[in-house]
């Protein structure tokens, strides 16, 4: 960091004094500058005084919790490198925040980490605050019993717990477009699905602390976790969503009936992957009870053993030709006779 400007320097070295804090087996950097090129503009470059040259290429961010990761997950940055008499320095890694394209962080970019573990879990939390890690590492033990009574598909039970020290941080650690304050948790993987994404529960510390049923959410974000494993690029979030919130709910018959009413109030049909993301927080919560309503009539009517089999065979359609909705009418056809229009007419029927 030779060329550094000062705020960037200080911010680094902070952050390597915070990565002392983690157990991390494994940690490395690279440049890929095949991925997508030199993205530096005229702009960029007039950034910086005195240098030869400004380049930005895509930097591959790898590491290993110790324990917990199973291989090195993945995450981008966007590091500017600078050219000065012939020598290289990295001068920053937000210069390409305008065009969305945002560095990742995580807890330990803005403060030391103090870690809390148990069986399944390892909290990360700031550790210049009040502690929660022990509280949270014994709420997700309790919520991971409750996804095991339904969700039997094998899955890594290793799972790093996140607790940012605001929601502001936890915004920018999730790069988050919609606002936070909505919802306590999030299920959130590092990198895409052609790289190693590693799997994190990161909860929300504005609501934490206040939140009246953290074990309901917790497995209902445990659920994600657990379910990642066999989901694929056609599954819709109404079945995602759906199966977390049945599985949080443990199935009780008051919770599922609240859905139904929400859904007799709404248009027929599963929600569409947007709404979940739109409006405030009650519009966003009658989303999730639709889908609640609807997963809760496929279980009662059929099975849970069948939906299980039918969001296998949804997510194992990622590499084969089709449309969404044709991929989703196939894997429901052939696990219970439907297509979806007959089957959301069947559940409309239902809760009539």
């Amino acid at each position: 960091m030779a060329a550094a400007p000062a705020p960037f320097e200080r911010r680094q070295l902070r952050l390597f004094d915070n990565l002392e804090s983690l157990p991390l087996a494994a940690y490395e950097l690279e440049a890929d500058w095949g991925a997508l090129g030199d993205l530096a503009r005229a702009q960029d470059a007039g950034r910086y005084q005195g240098e030869d040259s400004v380049a930005i290429p895509l930097t591959h961010e790898r590491y290993r919790i110790s324990g917990y990761d199973k291989r090195l997950v993945h995450q981008d940055l966007y590091l500017t490198f600078l050219e000065v008499d012939g020598r290289w320095s990295i001068g920053g890694d937000d210069d390409l925040e305008d065009l969305g394209l945002y560095s990742a962080r995580n807890v330990w970019d803005f403060s030391g980490v103090r870690t809390t573990s148990s069986k399944h879990f390892l909290a990360l939390e700031p550790d210049d605050g009040p502690s929660s890690g022990d509280a949270l590492v014994q709420i997700a033990e309790t919520s991971l019993a409750g996804v095991d009574r339904y969700w039997t598909r094998p899955w890594h039970r290793k799972v790093p717990l996140l607790a940012p020290g605001s929601s502001e941080d936890l915004a920018r650690i999730i790069q988050s477009t919609y606002p936070v304050e909505n919802y306590l948790a999030f299920a959130f993987w590092t990198g895409g699905a052609d790289q190693n994404p590693g799997v994190r529960v990161i909860v929300n510390p504005d609501r934490f602390a206040f939140a009246s049923d953290v074990y309901g959410v917790l497995t209902h974000e445990l659920t994600h976790v657990a379910a990642l494993y066999s989901r694929g690029s056609f599954t819709p979030s109404s079945l995602d969503e759906g199966l977390a919130q049945y599985i949080g709910e443990q199935g009780d018959p008051a919770a599922i009936a609240g859905a139904d009413a929400a859904a007799r109030s709404a248009r027929p049909g599963l929600p569409e992957n947007y709404e979940f993301f739109v409006g405030d927080g009650a519009t966003v919560f009658d989303t999730y009870q639709r889908s609640l309503s609807a997963v809760a009539y496929f279980i009662d009517r059929y099975g849970f053993r069948r939906f299980q089999r039918f969001y296998v065979t949804l997510g194992r359609a990622t590499r084969v030709p089709g449309t969404f909705r044709y991929q989703f009418d196939h894997a429901l056809e052939e696990t219970i006779g439907l297509d979806r229009r007959e089957f959301e007419r069947a559940w409309a029927s239902s809760i009539d």
